[in-house]
């Protein structure tokens, strides 16, 4: 990645962290739903969960794990549309409190459930590509080129979901839309938002680490150091998840025309998402 476009990813950065330090919420809303997701993730996946696994087939410990993975779907998407809600308001500059965000989100509701339902099925879909028959190395494979188009594809659904009272079908069509249409050559910033801040967590990960062993050398001191670490790693993934919304959201909105895209200057967007080029066929 050369010097001008780390440069670029920077200032958009920059830019996104302008929109969220407005609104507390926007803060707010990620770090609640991440933690949601991690105590349901101990409710279902916990040590007392190991009997499960010995008393149960692998198609059924998948089943079991695709059912409790709409939960936790259900969850990000239903934060994420409030947080999308919210962010607009801010960025358009208009008066919305987060109660008022996530009453925008009640009244998606069935948009929000849909939704999930869909991205369980096709994620279960996808992982249970590699546990077929003969599937081996072909079924990762196919697993992983799957995955990638279902994550181009539904790129935009939330936004839309957020911003445009349609349904799920219609969320989807034009989120792939969207894609065709418009290609991002290199998204600069929402890389480098969590490049960057991903060494910053590595870094607070070596923390706590350095803590459980100062622990266990008898300082009890040590486990205050990586209670510490993991609250900094925490609102870390927090304010990422935070920047790299802003920064979709106001991505879409400059592709499709729809709203204003706040502090992000066209030059800025334009330098992420470029249009398409399509290649010349030889001869012609």
């Amino acid at each position: 990645m050369d010097e001008g476009r780390i440069a670029r990813g920077l200032r958009l950065s920059r830019l996104s962290w302008s929109v969220v330090r407005q609104r507390p919420g926007l803060l707010v809303i990620p770090a609640v739903s991440m933690l949601i997701q991690v105590a349901g993730s101990v409710l279902l996946f916990g040590p007392w969960a190991m009997d499960l696994v010995d008393h149960h087939s692998r198609g059924r410990l998948f089943l079991d794990a695709a059912i409790g993975a709409y939960p936790a779907t259900f969850v990000v998407t239903y934060f994420n549309v409030a947080f999308y809600a919210l962010a607009a308001a801010t960025i358009d500059g208009r008066p919305l409190t987060t109660a008022q965000a996530f009453e925008r989100t009640r009244s998606r509701l069935w948009a929000v459930a849909s939704w999930a339902f869909v991205a369980t099925v096709v994620g279960a879909v996808l992982r249970s590509l590699e546990q077929l028959p003969g599937g081996g190395l072909a079924g990762r494979l196919v697993e992983w080129v799957g995955d990638v188009a279902w994550s181009l594809a539904s790129f935009f659904v939330v936004p839309v979901l957020a911003l445009e009272d349609v349904g799920v079908g219609t969320a989807l069509r034009r989120s792939a839309a969207t894609i065709r249409r418009t290609w991002g050559e290199s998204v600069t910033g929402a890389a480098l938002i969590g490049f960057g801040s991903g060494f910053v967590v590595l870094a607070f990960i070596g923390v706590g680490a350095l803590g459980v062993a100062i622990g266990q050398a008898g300082h009890v001191a040590g486990y205050g150091l990586t209670a510490l670490a993991v609250v900094a790693v925490a609102a870390l993934i927090a304010a990422q998840s935070a920047l790299i919304m802003v920064f979709r959201l106001a991505v879409y909105r400059y592709a499709v025309g729809a709203g204003g895209t706040g502090p992000f200057a066209t030059a800025d967007l334009e330098a992420a998402f470029k249009p398409r080029r399509r290649r010349r066929l030889p001869g012609r």
